[in-house]
């Protein structure tokens, strides 16, 4: 069944573990492709839930700090008032590692623009990093051992799951979608909070 989808079908049977780091990282550092379609396939080749968790929390990381960069650098080019500013910072001291690793263990949420806001806020790069990688690890093995137990799995087929990574990894309309998601987001918290002359964090 694999082989009627080709260059990936094959590139999973060649480098699996690579392919699935890939796909990890484009979910993480995009917003495309969906942490359950990852677990599905690291079950399907046989990698227990720690093991998986290990490895989300490691390339989840990694696809985060793509975005916390891109927030430290991008407020740079946008000139906001210091009080704004101050105001945002403040605030995501406040609720931003809480924030960093609930976002992380919730299905189907998306966790680019809290990685975004907290390179912007100039949150501590290390408890970035550990608040990331602990509600990643729980995401990927809670979900790996719900879908191993259910057998999930048997139920969906790997070229299925195959194909959906594929579709959703080069569906222009995922990435379109993301963007949207993540803007809504960041005007929100700009509107909400940074020019909010109440908020009192």
């Amino acid at each position: 069944m694999l082989d009627l989808l080709g260059g990936p079908a094959l590139l999973v049977q060649q480098y699996p573990l690579v392919t699935l780091a890939l796909l990890i990282l484009l979910d993480t550092a995009f917003g495309v492709v969906p942490i359950e379609i990852s677990v599905l396939l690291g079950i399907s080749m046989g990698l227990s839930p720690v093991f998986l968790g290990v490895m989300g929390a490691v390339f989840s990381v990694l696809g985060a700090l793509v975005d916390y960069l891109i927030g430290l650098w991008g407020l740079r080019i946008i000139h906001l008032k210091d009080e704004e500013r101050d105001r945002g910072v403040r605030f995501f001291q406040l609720y931003g590692s809480w924030s960093l690793l609930l976002i992380r263990l919730i299905p189907f949420f998306p966790s680019k623009p809290i990685s975004i806001l907290a390179g912007g806020m100039q949150y501590s790069a290390y408890l970035f990093v550990i608040y990331t990688g602990i509600g990643s690890f729980l995401r990927f093995y809670i979900e790996a051992e719900i879908f191993q137990r259910l057998g999930v799995v048997n139920k969906v087929g790997i070229d299925v799951i195959v194909r959906r990574a594929y579709e959703y990894a080069t569906d222009l309309a995922s990435y379109a979608t993301s963007l949207a998601v993540m803007g809504i987001a960041l005007l929100l918290y700009y509107l909400l909070v940074m020019r909010n002359n109440e908020a009192k964090a």
